[in-house]
């Protein structure tokens, strides 16, 4: 946030009007929708 400051400082006639919403988010998670599933590999089979 004060690195966005700054540069609204140094040049204002860029910047309209407010940017962002600058507060964490907090925890994000990616397809929350789907269940977590972990698979294992088979072991490796040996030649007889």
């Amino acid at each position: 946030h004060a690195i966005n400051q700054a540069a609204r400082a140094a040049n204002p006639a860029r910047w309209s009007g407010k940017t962002r919403n600058w507060a964490p988010v907090g925890t994000v998670s990616l397809n929350p929708e789907r269940e977590l599933q972990i698979t294992t590999p088979e072991p490796e089979k040996q030649a007889a």
